[in-house]
Parts: C-alpha cells; sequence; structure tokens
C-alpha cells in the first residue's frame, strides 16, 4: 500500500513454465499455490493445467492422472475442502457439455475423477454458469445452453451419492432472472449472486441471495 496514493497494482516478476495468453480459465486457492485449468489459447482450448507457488512467483506444468477432463473454457470451478475442487459444465470441441469432475490435489500431481454420470437427472449443457460448495454438497445456478437460451434453474449436486436435484423455488420465492456471466460466492451459509447477462444489451446489477437453511 502507498500512504499517498492507497492500493496499488504492481507486475510480478514470474519464473520457471509460465502460461502463454490465456483467457475463459478459472483458478483455484490452495494456501499459496494456485491451480490455473482450462481456458482459450489462441484459436484452441488450453491443454495444460498450471501451479502458481505466490511465495517464490514460480509456475509449473501439474501432472495429472484418471479421467482428465477435456480442455475446456466457461466452466464452473468450486473448492470442496483444502486439498480438491469440483468443475462442471463449460464449453468444449465447439459445443457446451454437462459433465462433472472433482479433482483431487497431492503435490504438483491432480488425479481427476469424473461423478454424476449415472444419476438419474442431471442439469442440460451449459456454460458461463455458477457453482458453490456448501457442505458435501455444490449448487449449480443459471448459464447458457446450447440454443444460447439463458437459464435460471438452481441445482443440487451430492457429492457423496453423486446425485443431481432440480430445487424446485417455493411459490412465495423470488424467481430469479434467466442469465449468465454472473458470479457466485458463499457467505455465512448463504449464496450471493450478482450481475450477469440476460440479453446482449441487457446486463444485470441486481444481487440475489439463496439461504440453504430456509
Amino acid at each position: 500500500d502507498d500512504p499517498e496514493f492507497g492500493v496499488c497494482w504492481e507486475p510480478v516478476n514470474c519464473k520457471g513454465t509460465i502460461p502463454g495468453k490465456i483467457s475463459h480459465h478459472k483458478a483455484a486457492v490452495f494456501g499459496p499455490n494456485v491451480v490455473v485449468f482450462g481456458g482459450i489459447s489462441g484459436l484452441d482450448n488450453c491443454e495444460e493445467t498450471y501451479e502458481f507457488n505466490s511465495h517464490s512467483n514460480t509456475w509449473s506444468k501439474m501432472k495429472q492422472s484418471g479421467d482428465i477432463p477435456k480442455p475446456c473454457d466457461d466452466f464452473s470451478i468450486s473448492i470442496i475442502n483444502d486439498n480438491s475442487f469440483f468443475i462442471f459444465g463449460g464449453f468444449c470441441s465447439g459445443n457446451r457439455v454437462n459433465c462433472a469432475y472433482v479433482a483431487t490435489k497431492s503435490g504438483n500431481q491432480l488425479e481427476w475423477k469424473e461423478v454424476g454420470a449415472n444419476s438419474p437427472d442431471k442439469p442440460c449443457v451449459r456454460a458461463s454458469h455458477s457453482t458453490v460448495v456448501h457442505g458435501r454438497k455444490c449448487f449449480i445456478f443459471g448459464g447458457q445452453d446450447d440454443e444460447n437460451n439463458k437459464l435460471n434453474d438452481l441445482w443440487e449436486f451430492d457429492l457423496d451419492t453423486e446425485i443431481f436435484t432440480c430445487i424446485e423455488l417455493s411459490p412465495n420465492s423470488y424467481q430469479p432472472m434467466a442469465r449468465s456471466g454472473h458470479s457466485a460466492n458463499l457467505f455465512n451459509g448463504k449464496m450471493y449472486i450478482f450481475g450477469g447477462i440476460f440479453e446482449i444489451t441487457k446486463e444485470l446489477s441486481e444481487m440475489l441471495v439463496y439461504d440453504f437453511d430456509t
């Protein structure tokens, strides 16, 4: 912090195996380490997964095993615990998908497992949606399907049973507008959703809250 100018940005001098120019990727933070997965590099999806150590400012490629997802972008990512994260959906090889995976981190290794494939019901394909993890359940909201329709459905995924369940809101609940490109965060046992886009010329500014207890 600069006492005269307040909080300032500054570039980080990185070393190691530095990722190229990428966008539409996602990151998961584990203490001082940041795992960066997916995204677009040029015209193609990024096939490598990288880890950044904020103590040494060093990048490295991660080793991956198990059910490694296809390269994708505009998926969602949420931390489950101090060594694993959940990803869902996204845009892969020209199409949106509704696959779900759990990645478990051990040092510089990621072990992937596809989950929910045998669930009797599951969300439709989508990208630019959001997820949060509350306890042992993941909550998926909104996004955009393969017909470019915006969505406002809310799904619960049980990490233990690997079952997806569509949550029906009560009649007295506020009914959120369909949207994609919004943000979702967990705070004090509630999910807060902000913004997003409904149409190309209609971006949203409302803040929504979903109470898991009620």
